[in-house]
């Protein structure tokens, strides 16, 4: 496991990848982090940074209307180009962005692309679920 002093993972790795040889990517506060990878017989859990707001879609049904406000939107939006953009020049692509799949921080002005479940390595994979591995995301409870 990660020691306080070292950095945390900030992209999935393959499930097929042998175990803790996942180099570190440089931080990107808008992809959320991986803090360390399980593997055991027939699957293999991914520890996660906990992110304790709503995700991007309760946040809009909240919202007068079910609408964000333009800057807010402007803010989010630039906010997930920031990161797949960090994403995809690290070499891997999410390949299942969606509002349920982006948490706000606490104080729902940060957004943060979560679930990478079904990343690939950009010209490795097709962008589809896996069916020969089980991954399993767990959030860190703190």
């Amino acid at each position: 496991p990660p020691t306080p002093s070292s950095p945390p993972h900030t992209y999935p790795p393959t499930p097929s990848s042998p175990p803790h040889t996942y180099p570190p990517a440089p931080s990107c506060s808008h992809i959320v982090k991986l803090l360390d990878v399980v593997h055991v017989v027939d699957a293999c859990y991914m520890i996660m940074q906990r992110v304790d707001g709503p995700d991007l879609l309760a946040w809009i049904r909240r919202q007068p209307s079910q609408v964000l406000p333009v800057e807010e939107s402007r803010r989010f939006f630039s906010q997930l180009l920031g990161a797949t953009r960090h994403a995809h020049a690290a070499g891997f692509v999410h390949c299942d962005i969606k509002p349920e799949n982006v948490r706000l921080n606490e104080t729902c002005d940060e957004a943060i692309l979560v679930d990478w479940g079904y990343a690939r390595r950009i010209g490795k994979q097709e962008c589809q679920p896996s069916t020969r591995h089980s991954v399993r995301v767990l959030p860190v409870w703190q």
